[in-house]
């Protein structure tokens, strides 16, 4: 008989049976994600949902690997496929939608992006006391896949200044579009600022690749 797979919930782990020996394999999942649904490939590896994270996980036996894909948030990701030519599909029990699988995984390496990608068309920036709201006009052509998450960097001469947050704020399409970014100053003491950095990040708390620098002189009063 051949060995099968299945998800154990409460473990938070993937775990084989060999129905000869009734031997049992677990593997760990990082993070304590509960799998739901899992979904064989030809050469053996195993995706499988992760749906109160929100992730689309791909585990190498062979090597042990965990491998995790986001979903744009709060969609619950439920059952899942893979077609023929190995594109991955789930559906979206709390989205109502069916999406196909695009990007790269949760810590890869980027490369940036290509010069026609993602472009800032406009921009508007107003800012009061310790926060600020900034409005970005944007195409995106869709070559890294979505999600992507936009997000600021506040600068004076070129050096990062500490002490301020952003609202995470996710495209989930290609194309046209606007965004909104809040803008918090949480430092001690004034800060004051003359760039604006725009970044795309490919997940929530991931490494950004910048993609405009705006002028924009400020004083920061917590």
């Amino acid at each position: 008989m051949r060995k099968t797979g299945f998800s154990d919930t409460r473990q938070a782990a993937l775990d084989r049976l060999d129905p000869n020996t009734r031997d049992i394999v677990l593997w760990p999942i990082p993070g304590g994600q509960h799998p739901f649904a899992l979904a064989f490939t030809p050469a053996g590896e195993v995706w499988f949902t992760a749906r109160e994270a929100d992730l689309l996980d791909l585990f190498r036996p062979e090597t042990g690997e965990f491998l995790l894909w986001p979903v744009p948030l709060g969609s619950h990701p439920l059952f899942l496929a893979v077609g023929q030519d190995r594109a991955v599909w789930f559906t979206a029990e709390r989205r109502n939608y069916v999406g196909r699988l695009a990007g790269s995984p949760l810590g890869a390496s980027q490369g940036p992006f290509a010069p026609e990608s993602f472009v800032v068309t406009g921009y508007a920036v107003s800012q009061s006391g310790n926060k600020a709201e900034l409005t970005i006009a944007y195409t995106y052509a869709g070559t890294a896949g979505v999600p992507i998450w936009p997000t600021v960097a506040v600068l004076r001469e070129g050096r990062v200044l500490p002490g301020f947050s952003t609202s995470a704020t996710a495209i989930e399409t290609a194309g046209l579009g606007k965004v909104n970014l809040l803008l918090t100053y949480q430092g001690i003491g004034p800060q004051t600022s003359n760039t604006l950095r725009i970044l795309v990040l490919f997940a929530p708390e991931g490494l950004g690749t910048v993609v405009k620098e705006i002028a924009f002189r400020a004083t920061w009063i917590p």
